[in-house]
């Protein structure tokens, strides 16, 4: 998503930036459906808890993006250095959102679809 926000950022033709911006749409809802399954299948039981512990942290997810964007773009103004520290926030969630998965590699085996 960040490389179709970059794509927007710099002269690029409509029909790039689209192309980007599909790709993006893609891959979020490909990443939120797939998250979504994991988590409520590894529920067992507890289905509830867990689909408002997922729903808790997306949003809160959201807001503290939202808030650090927010303040960077008041102090740095609506310029370049601000908008490409707002890219660089952006960036540092991706990566801890990639290693996050880590801490669970061991504990959990890998998912696998249910026989039928």
């Amino acid at each position: 998503m960040i490389g179709a926000v970059i794509l927007t950022t710099v002269p690029v033709p409509v029909p790039v930036a689209a192309v980007g911006w599909i790709i993006a749409g893609l891959g979020a809802g490909l990443g939120f459906t797939i998250n979504s399954i994991a988590v409520l299948d590894d529920a067992a039981g507890t289905v509830g808890r867990a689909s408002s512990q997922m729903e808790l942290g997306n949003q809160a997810g959201i807001a503290i993006g939202t808030g650090l964007a927010g303040a960077l773009v008041a102090t740095m103004g609506a310029t370049a250095a601000g908008l490409s520290g707002v890219l660089v926030v952006a960036g540092a969630g991706v990566v801890l959102a990639l290693l996050a998965p880590t801490r669970f590699a061991e504990t959990h085996p890998p998912l696998t679809p249910p026989e039928r």
